[in-house]
């Protein structure tokens, strides 16, 4: 039996969609989301949040849609860009922040949301492993819940995690936790 290459990989995923109608985005060359599944939009307004890592355990994939908040939209970063990179870096994580960064791109490239295979978003990260609750792409989405940059709401076939294109400015607590020379140069609130 031969290994299959990655690139192997996504060639049978991208002739599966082809097949179905649907796109697959990549991520620097790899695909590891796919575009345009549907489902009611309903149904993610009558889902309750539920704890990420309990949500996700054991669950191949979630659908990702933008977080809509106006006043952040208008007033936040990038989660892309230098404010987030030098500020809220620090805070979550590189892991997480590099994990909102993808999932806002593809949300640039199918803005009414598309589907996530957690393990392949977890090797494009560098965050591989077997699935489950402890895993290091759960925890990163986890922590992407717990700073208010994401919700996850679970109770349909597939978990929604709706995701903040935008972030806001650090709240005065998180600025006291930032190292003595990056509060310094923060900007006044």
């Amino acid at each position: 039996m031969t290994p299959h290459r990655r690139s192997d990989l996504d060639a049978d995923v991208s002739r599966n969609l082809a097949a179905e109608g649907r796109q697959a985005l990549t991520s620097h060359g790899h695909s590891c989301w796919v575009g345009d599944v549907p489902r009611a939009a309903e149904e993610a307004a009558v889902r309750p949040p539920i704890p990420v890592r309990s949500a996700l355990a054991g669950v191949p994939g979630l659908r990702v849609e933008a977080l809509a908040d106006e006043l952040v939209e208008a007033h936040g970063h990038d989660p892309r860009g230098s404010y987030a990179r030098q500020f809220w870096l620090p805070l979550v994580g590189p892991s997480t922040l590099l994990t909102a960064g993808l999932l806002v791109g593809g949300l640039e490239h199918a803005p009414g949301g598309f589907w996530v295979d957690l393990a392949r978003l977890g090797h494009a990260l560098g965050l591989p492993g077997a699935a489950g609750a402890n895993a290091k792409i759960v925890r990163t989405l986890d922590r992407l819940v717990r700073f208010g940059l994401a919700d996850l709401h679970a109770g349909g076939p597939v978990p929604l995690l709706r995701v903040r294109r935008a972030w806001p400015p650090l709240t005065a607590r998180q600025r006291s936790r930032l190292p003595s020379f990056l509060a310094a140069s923060h900007p006044a609130a």
